[in-house]
């Protein structure tokens, strides 16, 4: 079944929410009453979707696999199509066949009329200025972090200084000039930012990481400035 109107504006508000909800944010956000929402969320909790929480307290929202597939709005395709685009233009080959096979599955699933107006759409992603790092090198990072494993790699400075590290990868940041690779460093016991295009070698490793990777992701975002300046080492 599908959750179509403001039943399904309200899955999809919690869906998003990092925290509890409040029955009065949900208010606002949908231009309903509270009255209304706690007769919505009473509706979805008997039809099966794991809404937890109280009135006073807030709402969350569980994963369960009663909850349909939302359907798209203009605007979402939207970003999802000049997302790809970007994609396509900055990331490695790699990741760039995905994109674009990602957006010809979205264009199989959604209704033909709106396939016609919004695909493709009238927004488009320069092309990058600089060619980008080795592609299997970044499949391999990318691995790396998906898996939660330990990176063994070669980096070579700004200086021109080769050094061997044990890293712990939990992002690469994609930048108009470059790509980095965010890590915990065990020579450095810090994390460190290392520029793929400096990345000599790199050995994967069957070893996990000590921590779980969202925590890691985690750790590592506190230490960054809202702007993700990142300095290199």
């Amino acid at each position: 079944m599908r959750y179509l109107g403001k039943a399904g504006e309200l899955v999809e508000v919690l869906r998003r929410s990092r925290g509890a909800a409040t029955a009065a944010y949900l208010a606002r956000e949908l231009g309903l009453s509270e009255r209304t929402i706690y007769r919505y969320v009473a509706r979805l909790r008997a039809e099966g979707i794991g809404i937890e929480g109280e009135a006073g307290v807030g709402y969350l929202l569980r994963e369960s696999r009663r909850i349909p597939p939302l359907p798209l709005t203009a605007e979402e395709l939207e970003a999802l199509v000049l997302g790809s685009s970007f994609v396509a233009a900055y990331a490695e080959r790699g990741l760039a066949e995905a994109s674009r096979g990602a957006l010809a599955k979205i264009a199989d699933a959604i209704p033909p009329a709106l396939r016609k107006r919004h695909l493709p759409a009238a927004l488009l992603a320069g092309q990058a200025r600089r060619p980008w790092a080795d592609d299997e090198l970044l499949r391999g990072l990318r691995r790396a972090i998906r898996e939660g494993r330990k990176a063994r790699i070669q980096y070579r400075d700004r200086e021109g200084i080769l050094t061997e590290r044990v890293v712990w990868p939990c992002a690469i940041a994609y930048f108009d000039e470059a790509q980095v690779l965010a890590a915990w460093c065990e020579l450095r016991s810090a994390f460190r930012h290392f520029r793929v295009d400096r990345i000599a070698v790199h050995i994967p490793s069957a070893e996990p990481l000590p921590i779980p990777a969202r925590e890691l992701l985690e750790r590592w975002r506190v230490t960054q400035d809202p702007g993700l300046e990142i300095t290199e080492f």
